[in-house]
């Protein structure tokens, strides 16, 4: 979690862009296993996960989410959020489920 820090307008809301770059790198399958059985990728497998962006508001009573897929390579999810006006600092929280790696997380205002 990292706070976000931005230059309070009192008459206007800001819109930022949230980038964030992330792999879902599952195990190598040995050429001498069985397929599907010893596969992690199967055709019954799900081959990406949810990554989720978190704003928290300074109270931490408010929370605004959004989720996006990655896939089984490196992948950039963008998200955009409109940040309330006389509402500052806020909290930002990346997360992923399932063995997701991150690599790279950028804010920019629109």
């Amino acid at each position: 979690m990292q706070t976000l820090n931005y230059g309070v307008d009192n008459f206007d809301d800001t819109e930022v862009e949230i980038r964030v770059t992330g792999g879902y790198l599952r195990a190598v399958f040995a050429s001498s296993g069985t397929y599907p059985v010893g596969a992690s990728i199967n055709e019954q497998s799900f081959d990406w996960r949810m990554v989720m962006v978190d704003l928290i508001d300074p109270t931490g009573a408010y929370t605004f989410t959004q989720s996006g897929k990655i896939g089984l390579w490196w992948d950039e999810v963008v998200f955009r959020a409109i940040l309330p006006m006389r509402v500052n600092p806020l909290d930002i929280h990346v997360r992923g489920s399932g063995g997701i790696q991150l690599g790279k997380v950028s804010v920019k205002r629109i």
